[in-house]
């Protein structure tokens, strides 16, 4: 009975997760870029500053962390 449960759990958890995920992924750099671009008082080369930040954070997380910050 306690397997059971276990498995049971196990399958439950993984199958959220798995939803979570999927339902998590990220905007691209070109995505966000157009969002901030509709931002009134943010100009283009604000956004370009803004993008090249966060492009730079999300390659020193691949880096240290081997993974894809978008892919978790």
């Amino acid at each position: 009975m306690n397997c059971q449960m276990t498995l049971w759990a196990e399958s439950v958890y993984k199958s959220g997760y798995a939803d979570g995920k999927e339902s998590a992924s990220g905007l691209t750099a070109p995505e966000i870029r157009e969002v901030l671009l509709q931002v009134k008082g943010i100009g283009e080369k604000k956004v370009d500053i803004i993008t090249a930040a966060l492009e730079e954070a999300m390659e020193q997380k691949i880096k240290t962390s081997g993974k894809n910050p978008i892919d978790g």
